[in-house]
Order: structure tokens, then sequence, then C-alpha cells
């Protein structure tokens, strides 16, 4: 008895929950050998990402897609293993600035690899050609996802 014949776009989306949580959790295992989480390391390479200066929190949550006390906690948590400080911003107490440490650029850069190995079985399994043809799909996909989003807020 099936209650709900799905469509393809059902279809595609169930298969892009599946690689993202398949991609993560592996991810996952792997990070645990440089003392990291996914969440952790998308926040370093959100850092590093903006090394120009040292970033807000809510500038850091912007850029990490979530929201400022998510962020705190894990700002908390990386600190907490020297992987980043918090600077007071000098023209605003209220704000602290975010910069990776010595040891948070350490982990990053030994994370970074093991994020690629875990990517590694789908983008080897698409030609340039094929990515060429998913990313506008994708992206507009991405951006009917995030105007929802902006609209609900």
């Amino acid at each position: 008895m099936m209650i709900y014949e799905p469509t393809k776009a059902d279809k595609l989306i169930e298969m892009m929950g599946y690689i993202v949580n398949k991609i993560k959790k592996n991810t996952e295992l792997e990070l645990r050998t440089v003392g990291l989480t996914f969440t952790q390391f998308g926040t370093l390479y959100a850092i590093a990402q903006n090394s120009e200066a040292p970033m807000s929190q809510r500038e850091l949550a912007s850029a990490c897609n979530t929201d400022t006390t998510t962020i705190m906690v894990v700002c908390d948590s990386l600190e907490k293993k020297g992987f980043l400080r918090r600077i007071n911003d000098p023209d605003d107490r209220r704000i602290n600035r975010i910069e990776i440490s010595d040891a948070g650029k350490k982990a990053y850069k030994k994370g970074f690899p093991l994020i690629m190995k875990t990517f590694a079985p789908v983008n080897n399994s698409l030609t340039d050609e094929e990515a060429e043809i998913a990313f506008p799909i994708l992206q507009k996909m991405m951006i009917a996802v995030r105007d929802a989003d902006v609209k609900q807020k």
C-alpha cells in the first residue's frame, strides 16, 4: 500500500540527504583523530577563509550559516581546546573578535586533507562536464532553500 508517490525532485533530495549524511558521518570519524568535530572544523574553515581580520561572533555565525548562540557554544569548545581565542573589539566592548590560534591552524591543516579524503568518492565520481551540468541545478535549489529560510524569519 503506497500512500505517497515521490516525485523526481523528492528522490533527488533524498539522494542528496544520503550523500550529505554519509560524508558527514565519515568526516566526523576522520576528524576525531585531530580532536575536531565536523562543526568545529567548519568553524575553523570559516575563520581561515576570512583571515584578513578577526571576525565577530555574529559574522562567524553568518559565515557558518548558524545562529550566534550555536556559534558561541562551538567557540567555547574550540577555545577550551586552545584552537581559537576571543579578542575584545577595541571599538566596541560588547563585541568579541575570533582569531584562530597556532594550535587551531595546525588542527585545521591536519583536518583539511581528511575532509578532502571523505569528499573524494563524490568528487571522483563526476567529470568536470557533469559537475558543470549539476552546478546550476544545485545552486537553484540552494537559493530556494535559503530564500524560504529568510521568509520564515
